[in-house]
């Protein structure tokens, strides 16, 4: 080989010995920069197996908005729940009832409405009949409670009393009956964004369908029936939680 080719080819094995140099040195920076998840490039990301797929959150540890972080669905946890709603006491609820009944010639049919409004102890609850006319108000500012007849335009006004309570007043559930007596809960699951329960009074072949909603807390459906007859049924139209409510909301004037 000629002095001159020699030094040539010298000369090229230098140049790609620099060049890979430099190569390694590149993929060794930008391997470092994406661990440090400055960079992402994606034929630097390791091939995943199936059985390095992350785990899926399972429903039983789906989060549920209000006073609980979380609802497990087991019995235990499932009672507690209930009996603790609604989570919220600021809050507004537009609300419909219906209910059924066999006593009478024709028997009874009944639908009524309501807005229900409440601000800690304050509350205020407007019951519409099924031609959504105003037939009963009933406004707590904390101290006293009036009642106030629609139709006739009588009204009351009363000292608020431990016997007179948003709770036995509001036309929404109460769960109070897992400390009262035997009401089991048969089966509970998701189905879509809510928590459905079938809770039963076996003695009285009462069953209930709860349905609550995971974001908010809130029962969206209450449907009773007995010996498999339906004779009621909630559904809430709106909740609106946490609202701001103007101060001459819970006003009273007779």
């Amino acid at each position: 080989m000629k002095k001159t080719e020699s030094n040539g080819f010298t000369s090229l094995i230098s140049m790609l010995s620099i060049l890979l140099a430099f190569v390694v040195v590149c993929v060794i920076c930008v391997a470092v920069l994406v661990r440090l998840g400055v960079m992402n490039v994606d034929w630097l990301a390791p091939v995943s197996s199936s059985d390095d797929k992350p785990s899926q959150t399972l429903p039983s540890e789906r989060e549920m908005s209000g006073e609980m972080s979380e609802i497990v669905l087991d019995e235990t946890s499932v009672r507690r729940v209930l009996s603790e709603l609604p989570f919220y006491d600021n809050f507004y609820a537009k609300i419909y009832a219906t209910y059924i009944g066999s006593d009478g010639p024709g028997g009874i049919f009944k639908i009524e409405s309501y807005d229900v409004y409440r601000d800690g102890a304050k509350y205020k609850i407007i019951t519409y009949n099924n031609h959504m006319q105003k037939i009963r108000t009933l406004i707590c500012d904390g101290e006293n409670v009036l009642i106030k007849d629609e139709t006739t335009g009588d009204s009351r006004a009363f000292p608020v009393s431990d016997g007179f309570t948003f709770y036995s007043e509001a036309p929404m559930p109460d769960f109070s009956v897992f400390k009262n007596g035997r009401y089991d809960v048969d089966r509970y699951f998701i189905s879509g964004d809510e928590y459905v329960f079938i809770c039963t009074f076996p003695d009285m072949k009462i069953t209930d369908e709860v349905r609550v909603s995971i974001e908010t807390g809130a029962v969206t459906l209450f449907k009773s029936t007995i010996d498999g007859r339906q004779f009621y049924n909630y559904e809430l139209f709106t909740f609106d939680h946490g609202r701001a409510f103007d101060a001459s909301e819970f006003a009273i004037s007779e």
